[in-house]
């Protein structure tokens, strides 16, 4: 019995080292993709979807990215909603209840794909185990415990960003739809600032 725990021990530190080369260099493929977009603007449409399959919610709006944590991520419709980052700050603005929520930006947050997108390329594998699914799809599972998803999907397409999914530990699934897009041009910088409107309650979160 001592020897069978060795063998299966000793083939299972093999595959943890083969595994471990593998996603190394699925992580160098994927960053050599992202890292090709100092700026990325346009359309996106956001889907929930449960374990059932059945969608609970859509909405859609336009986004702004620039490296290396400047973004604007505007919700249109149903309701609006604008998440922008300054590289100091992250500020969650919703219109219909006079109401921004500011707090400190935070490279290891990853709540939204803007984070992800906008970041540093060269840190994903401190953050996530990446697999080359196929040619044009990765899956990126979180090392932390404390994130919001349990796995993340990317997919290209003739070498540009479609679409990203995230899936939680209730087995729902948030897909992110990204039309028309505008690869490397100037963002203007004042859509990467936020200044509440007058009469807007301010939030403080840490």
């Amino acid at each position: 019995m001592f020897n069978v725990r060795r063998v299966v021990c000793g083939f299972c530190c093999c595959l943890s080292v083969f595994t471990m080369m593998a996603n190394a260099a699925d992580v160098d493929v994927l960053a050599e993709k992202l890292v090709q977009l100092s700026t990325f603007s346009g359309d996106f449409r956001q889907t929930l979807i449960d374990d059932q399959g059945e969608v609970l919610q859509e909405s859609t709006g336009v986004f702004f990215l620039e490296r290396p944590g400047y973004f604007h991520w505007e919700t249109v419709a149903p309701f609006p909603q604008l998440l922008v980052s300054d590289l100091t700050s992250i500020w969650l603005y919703d219109p219909d209840l006079e109401q921004v929520t500011v707090r400190p930006y935070d490279e290891s947050v990853s709540q939204t794909p803007a984070l992800l997108l906008s970041g540093d390329v060269s840190k994903m594998s401190a953050s996530y185990e990446v697999v080359q699914t196929t040619d044009n799809q990765f899956s990126l599972t979180p090392k932390s415990q404390q994130e919001l998803f349990t796995q993340l999907m990317v997919e290209f397409a003739e070498g540009q960003l479609v679409s990203m999914s995230l899936q939680d530990s209730l087995g729902q699934t948030t897909t992110f739809t990204f039309l028309n897009g505008i690869y490397n041009q100037p963002i203007p910088s004042e859509l990467f600032q936020f200044i509440p409107p007058e009469g807007t309650d301010v939030i403080v979160g840490g």
